[in-house]
Formats: structure tokens, C-alpha cells, sequence
């Protein structure tokens, strides 16, 4: 089992969530998504509904992991981007993703 997919199910189980089945595009898009609403959320001192956001980015983005562990899906192609130390493979933008996540729920 990879690094990813241990910190999918630790997301899945601070959030109490289900794993799901469901298309990862779907999955991913809802998560980047509500990633947004958190962000959002946040400029709006928007407290309850940001925790909420990120919770449901978490869990999705968890959900996607275990349906396609191996990232064979076209939809994690669109997952590439940067972080603060620069630009970052798709496969280490959704496991440093997984690992705020999960550091966020331990709080």
C-alpha cells in the first residue's frame, strides 16, 4: 500500500467517512472545488462553513485515492500545479494535498 493510499484512510477516518465509489474525475473536481469554498470561506471569516469545506475536499480527495490508487485515470493529469517550494508532480501534489489534510484533522 502506498503513502497515498495510508493517508487517504487516515483522512477517511478522522472525517468518518465512507470509502466511495465513484468516477475520480468526479470525485477530484468536487474536491478542488470545495478546496476553493474553503479558501473562500476563509477570507470571509467564514469559520464553521471553511471546516466544513475542507472536511468534504479531504474526504473526496481520499475517496479518489482508493478508487485509483495507481492514478491511471486521465482526471489526476489535471491535478499538477505548485506548492510554496515550487512546481510539483501530479503524484506529489496529491500526496502533500493528503498530508495537510490529515494534519488538519489531527488539530
Amino acid at each position: 500500500m502506498s503513502d497515498a493510499e495510508h493517508l487517504a484512510l487516515a483522512v477517511l477516518e478522522l472525517a468518518h467517512a465512507p470509502e466511495m465509489v465513484a468516477p475520480v474525475a468526479t470525485l477530484l473536481t468536487e474536491s478542488r472545488q470545495l478546496h476553493l469554498n474553503y479558501r473562500d470561506a476563509i477570507r470571509h471569516h467564514q469559520h464553521l462553513e471553511a471546516q466544513a469545506a475542507l472536511t468534504d475536499a479531504a474526504v473526496k480527495r481520499a475517496q479518489a485515492e482508493l478508487v485509483d490508487p495507481d492514478h491511471r485515470d486521465p482526471a489526476w493529469q489535471a491535478e499538477g500545479g505548485t506548492h510554496e517550494r515550487g512546481q510539483a508532480t501530479n503524484d506529489e501534489l496529491h500526496t502533500n494535498l493528503l498530508q495537510f489534510y490529515l494534519d488538519w484533522l489531527r488539530r
